[in-house]
């Protein structure tokens, strides 16, 4: 089949066209989506002394609230995957040991990341007496792996 030039020119210019056009078009609320998804981006914020939130690298966001013998967290992102590029983020304000973790509720964007937080160090975890009925006690044994907490509390 022999195309010339003049219909190779129609086909390219009909291919390309509603591409064009798309990528050409400017619609409301392009300024705002570009403002918002700044505010996603990876970032360690001071909140106040001794208080820092990890924000963008998970789901939900990972507070570090530093103390004079070791770091308490609060929720501790999606997955370990997260909670490592966290807990290296916050890298010299966790301080040593994590004496507690806390669940502000049982969803797992809140508690993926437990076992990098906890690591050796054994923390008491706090959560709502609801999360302890929803999770059989467990307090998210499944997410630490080899870590079991040594206490568990309830905070209702």
């Amino acid at each position: 089949m022999k195309i010339t030039l003049w219909r190779a020119l129609i086909m390219l210019a009909t291919l390309t066209a509603p591409a064009t056009g798309v990528m050409a078009q400017d619609f409301p609320g392009r300024e705002k989506l570009r403002a918002q998804s700044n505010e996603f981006r990876r970032d360690i914020i001071r909140v106040t002394d001794s208080v820092y939130v990890a924000v963008g690298y998970s789901a939900s966001n990972v507070i570090l609230i530093q103390g004079d013998a070791g770091s308490i967290i609060v929720d501790s992102a999606t997955d370990m995957v997260a909670a490592q590029q966290i807990r290296d983020a916050f890298g010299a304000r966790l301080r040593a040991p994590v004496r507690a973790i806390i669940y502000t509720h049982s969803h797992g964007d809140h508690t993926g990341g437990a076992r990098v937080f906890a690591g050796n160090d054994n923390p008491d975890i706090y959560s709502h007496q609801l999360f302890l009925q929803y999770d059989g006690g467990q307090m998210g044994e499944h997410k630490y792996r080899h870590h079991q907490p040594k206490r568990t509390h309830s905070l209702s």
